[in-house]
């Protein structure tokens, strides 16, 4: 709906930093020439180049990119200042941190991995940067006409949204936005520290860009993952492996998770390492 909706002259800026933003960048050209400003394929998503380096179109309809990238486990942890419409993909930052809305154009969010259950995306956008777009399109397929209507053009997931409720309410019990920030910095730094000690484990991404919420890992034994895998089962620790396009393992430690199943995971991790 992005490029649909807002890419009015004809082109836009993707920043390609793993699976999801490649993906977006590939949808994208079925309705616009997009113009990718910086690729991290060439480093197989461990990385991102200085900003200085980026091929950026300052005439572009937007900038895209996707704040954390939940298969390679690359975050962009701060604000992008650039001169062109900005939007983002959210949908494993969004509530883990206090974020100024007012530095984008539009953030949108799938809901399962902080907000709540899958069926639902939440989409913040100033009023002036969609209203009376993409006329040509049904209204169904609008922002304007889902703001004009307040969301409720078509049936909506109310089920989805009263979950979603539900969870901003326990983030404000759990002390906001800067407690969640706190917990996931916190919970991240912990397994990394434990990687970066070990013999065993290896996670290739730029410190700088390492995401909060994601961990992914490998062992540098062949033939263990299987092994590995099963083990943690049997100790109450599920869907470690990493994801299909990537291999190895990965740790999701979203808003939900407390810090003691990152410990109860390092236990694990260690007991494991011991035995090699």
């Amino acid at each position: 709906m992005i490029p649909q909706n807002l890419s009015n002259n004809g082109e836009a800026d993707y920043l390609i930093t793993g699976g999801w933003s490649k993906k977006a960048a590939a949808y994208a050209e079925h309705h616009t020439n997009v113009n990718i400003v910086s690729d991290s394929t060439e480093n197989n998503f461990t990385n991102i180049a200085e900003m200085s380096t980026w091929n950026v179109n300052t005439e572009s309809d937007y900038f895209f990119y996707c704040a954390n990238e939940t298969v390679h486990g690359v975050e962009i942890h701060e604000y992008l200042d650039v001169n062109t419409p900005l939007i983002c993909d959210m949908s494993s930052t969004l509530c883990t941190r206090p974020i100024d809305v007012n530095n984008f154009d539009l953030i949108f969010a799938g809901a399962q991995k902080n907000l709540g259950i899958a069926g639902l995306t939440i989409v913040l956008a100033r009023k002036d940067f969609i209203e009376n777009q993409a006329n040509h399109l049904t209204p169904i397929m609008r922002y304007d006409a889902h703001a004009n209507d307040n969301s409720m053009l078509n049936t909506s997931p109310v089920f989805a949204w009263f979950v979603a409720g539900l969870v901003f309410e326990w983030i404000e019990e759990q002390g906001g936005l800067t407690k969640m920030a706190d917990s996931n910095k916190a919970k991240s730094q912990l397994l990394y520290d434990y990687i970066d000690q070990s013999n065993l484990y290896q996670n290739p991404v730029s410190s700088k860009y390492r995401s909060w919420v994601n961990i992914p890992f490998t062992l540098s034994v062949n033939n263990l993952d299987d092994e590995f895998l099963t083990m943690a089962n049997k100790s109450g620790l599920y869907n470690l492996k990493g994801h299909r396009t990537v291999g190895g393992m990965r740790a999701s430690v979203y808003n939900s998770m407390p810090i003691e199943g990152v410990e109860k995971l390092i236990s694990f991790m260690k007991e494991f390492e011991n035995r090699q």
